[in-house]
């Protein structure tokens, strides 16, 4: 990932190499305000999935989000989806490639996640439709 230093207040375009055959450009501005956006599974329940978002809400633990490959650009914030709706806000902690037992369900997971913690905020929801993975928007673009 290529991100050169620059002053945060620059009015500067920054160049990210965001995969090595492509190369965008975007107003420094513009990349301050991207965030991430996870789909959760439509398997798992919103009501179970409330329960994991409460256990975090003091900062005491963290959820991890499990990608095929990391994040190029640092977000600060993770929206999720849910069975085709975004339902709200987290704050990101991390990136990490680790192995770790999950202490809620006891499964072992391998790979690479995406780390959140903090209070859940809800936004009025906006439709989205669901993937895998996970994207970057500009959530003032969705209306969020």
């Amino acid at each position: 990932m290529e991100i050169p230093q620059v002053h945060p207040r620059s009015l500067l375009t920054v160049r990210i190499l965001l995969f090595p055959q492509d190369i965008k450009l975007m107003n420094l501005k513009e990349l301050n305000n991207k965030a991430l956006l996870i789909c959760i599974p439509a398997s798992v329940s919103w009501e179970s999935y409330l329960k994991e978002l409460k256990a975090c809400e003091d900062w005491s633990n963290e959820l991890n989000f499990k990608v095929r490959c990391l994040p190029k650009v640092q977000c600060k914030s993770c929206y999720l989806v849910h069975k085709g709706v975004i339902k709200g806000w987290m704050t990101v902690t991390g990136y990490e490639s680790k192995k770790f037992t999950c202490s809620t369900t006891g499964k072992e997971w391998d790979g690479n996640f995406i780390k959140r913690s903090g209070p859940f905020h809800r936004c009025n929801p906006v439709e989205y439709p669901s993937f895998r993975g996970f994207r970057y928007i500009n959530p003032s673009e969705l209306g969020l």
